[in-house]
């Protein structure tokens, strides 16, 4: 028996020799997960604000054109996927642009063309398919001879704290979805060449 450790339960109530390493147990796995969690909530808006930048970005580029082509396009989008590292936006979500202009004598407003990337990009546009009626802000009216190009940019966001692996709370991911517009600058833009 060793003389140094009480045996009697008041005296052990009253030694206090493990009480920091006690208190240390209990409180730094909730330590951690605010860390964890803070980091998490900071990589979560950097990347909202990073796919609205993207998606301003992308129709701003294209605004700035006094004519467009699919490779122009294309050039952009390209130019939009390297803008977004270190985040994976091909891998883990896309971009579409979108040209809508009314010609009164042509059908009126609607969605002239459309580019994505990637091309395998599951999501549709919520400003409409081409040929089609447009989904216009509210407010936004286009007249006669006008031109909109529309950025979108789609992201899917999965957490590291709250992960499906760590807590076991399902699938956590976050749908993240920007929409910007911009007028043509110098051309109408309103379709685009082979």
């Amino acid at each position: 028996m060793n003389p140094s450790r009480p045996t009697d339960p008041a005296a052990l109530w009253r030694d206090r020799r493990a009480s920091a390493a006690t208190e240390i147990a209990l409180t730094l796995p909730l330590l951690l997960l605010f860390i964890f969690g803070t980091v998490d909530i900071a990589r979560y808006l950097m990347t909202v604000d990073r796919i609205h930048r993207l998606a301003s970005a992308s129709s701003d580029l294209l605004a700035r054109a006094q004519t467009l082509s699919q490779a122009n396009v294309g050039d952009v989008l390209d130019a939009v996927a390297e803008m977004a590292r270190p985040l994976d936006l091909l891998g883990n979500g896309g971009v579409i642009v979108t040209g809508v202009a009314r010609i009164d004598g042509d059908g009126g407003q609607r969605v002239r063309w459309q580019q994505k990337m990637p091309a395998t990009l599951g999501a549709a546009s919520r400003v409409g398919s081409v040929d089609g009626a447009p989904n216009l802000p509210a407010g936004l009216s286009l007249q006669e001879g006008d031109t909109v190009i529309f950025g979108e940019t789609f992201y899917t966001f999965r957490p590291f704290v709250f992960s499906k692996g760590l807590f076991g709370l399902g699938d956590p991911s976050v749908q993240l979805y920007a929409e910007a517009a911009h007028r043509p600058r110098l051309g109408s833009l309103s379709s685009l060449s082979p």
